[in-house]
């Protein structure tokens, strides 16, 4: 299945615009530009999951049934036998990363 030429440019305009928000940003910003940035990342991310899905198909879950954040937000790109949880999600690859990277000093215990 191909992507629609129209969304495909929309798609690419909103992250375009995202990232030069995000590189204007500086020490002197505020939290208000930094949620700007956060709103486009949102909407740029939001028509990705549209060009993602197969036309007809379910749309990505809106819960994460996780029991720590069952409001949170959905990770997109969950891995296989993975939980859609976007927290959890990020904090295990966090870990995953951490296992893999050579010569990093593991924390006592």
């Amino acid at each position: 299945m191909s992507l629609h030429a129209e969304d495909l440019n929309d798609f690419q305009q909103q992250v375009e615009e995202a990232a030069h928000m995000a590189r204007s940003l500086h020490t002197g910003s505020t939290a208000q530009d930094a949620a700007a940035v956060c709103r486009a990342l949102a909407s740029a991310s939001k028509l990705s999951l549209r060009l993602a899905l197969p036309a007809g198909s379910a749309a990505m879950p809106t819960t994460t049934g996780c029991a720590d954040h069952p409001t949170g937000a959905v990770d997109p790109v969950a891995p296989p036998g993975w939980g859609t949880c976007l927290l959890c999600n990020a904090r295990r690859r966090r870990h995953d990363a951490q296992q893999r990277t050579p010569g990093q000093r593991q924390p006592a215990q």
